[in-house]
């Protein structure tokens, strides 16, 4: 089998992080895995998912894990050119540093219909356009007015979008025309929660 040090060339180009599959496709057996992790040369902040010991933490280490374990082959810089998922929903607001939006899960949008084993995960599927994310902290996340949208799509509590409303223009991150083509194309199935221009939203 191959040493662990055959994947430290990929880690590089991915933060100093890997996944379990990657180092399967380099000849890196899961004995090798234990021994670097016993070792401490490797720390394992997501299950599948690698940080070589010395490579910066990530700010948001364990949703950056997580996202990192979807499509565990392919690689970070395709994951941020053609995602396959993108940070989605409480999660994107998180890294945005937006509102204050309860969620015990890491949320991802999905291109296709997927499980996922991981009981901290929660899995959307939806298609989306270039348009429609952008590259937050290193990731692939969903634009803030579209996950706005969203959680008005689902009726979380008006009380909390008022929050993330605030705080994102006052950081000028809304684009308001797209913001209202979000609400008005939301793939989301509605349970009809008042019209977004009646609640009492800041300016």
């Amino acid at each position: 089998m191959a040493p662990i040090s055959s994947i430290t060339e990929l880690a590089s180009a991915q933060e100093g992080y890997f996944t379990r599959a990657q180092a399967h496709e380099l000849g890196i057996d899961d004995a090798g895995l234990r021994r670097a992790l016993l070792s401490s040369r490797l720390s394992q902040p997501h299950r599948g998912v690698y940080r070589f010991a010395g490579a910066p933490i990530h700010s948001h280490e364990k949703l950056w894990a997580a996202w990192m374990g979807i499509d565990p082959i392919q690689p970070l810089w395709e994951k941020r050119s053609n995602p396959h998922a993108l940070v989605f929903g409480p999660s994107a607001l998180a890294v945005f540093g937006v509102g204050s939006v309860p969620s015990s899960l890491h949320s991802f949008a999905v291109d296709r219909l997927r499980r996922t084993r991981h009981d901290d995960t929660k899995l959307f599927h939806r298609k989306w356009v270039r348009k429609d994310f952008q590259l937050v902290q290193g990731m692939a996340v969903a634009r803030i007015e579209w996950c706005i949208a969203e959680l008005h799509k689902v009726g979380l509590d008006p009380t909390y979008l008022n929050d993330v409303l605030r705080d994102a223009r006052w950081r000028n991150l809304i684009d308001e025309d797209y913001l209202q083509e979000c609400i008005d194309t939301s793939k989301t199935p509605s349970k009809a929660p008042p019209p977004l221009v009646d609640i009492d939203l800041p300016i």
